[in-house]
């Protein structure tokens, strides 16, 4: 039996190891996807108006701020995520370290700095998110 508790003490970190960064694999790729057809569409969209005879120079402007808003709002909700995460991560840590503590210290304070970090990161993007509510990501009208 104590055969067995080894090899499971070996292979968990392993296994751990493999699913974490077969999973940041799998996120960038992903990721590039996701860049590659946003330049196609960009490209499509510079390629139709090139076609069309003139270059409509407000429309590549409104274009070029819905695309910004776009990417803002992307980084706002990757932000909160991550906030999210850490907070999580944090009052998780802490339990564990709580529940395992037998010398009665403050050994659960440990999780309380991704904890703080995950707060200052979602307070960060809350406050962005604030400063763009109102828009709808189109640009303003010029009238």
């Amino acid at each position: 039996m104590d055969e067995l508790a080894g090899v499971f003490a070996v292979m968990i970190p392993i296994v751990g190891s493999v699913a974490l960064f077969t999973f940041l694999a799998i996120g960038r790729v992903a990721d590039n996807r996701r860049m590659q057809e946003e330049a196609r569409a960009k490209y499509e969209f510079l390629k139709k108006m090139a076609e069309g005879g003139s270059f409509d120079v407000q429309k590549y402007m409104e274009f070029e701020q819905i695309e910004a808003a776009a990417r803002r709002a992307r980084k706002i909700e990757n932000l909160k995520i991550g906030g999210l995460i850490l907070i999580a991560v944090g009052l998780a840590l802490s339990l564990f370290l709580y529940m395992i503590d037998t010398d009665g210290g403050n050994v659960a304070a440990v999780g309380v700095m991704p904890g703080m970090i995950g707060l200052a990161m979602f307070a960060g993007a809350w406050m962005m998110s604030r400063g763009t509510q109102g828009t709808s990501g189109k640009p303003a009208s010029r009238g």
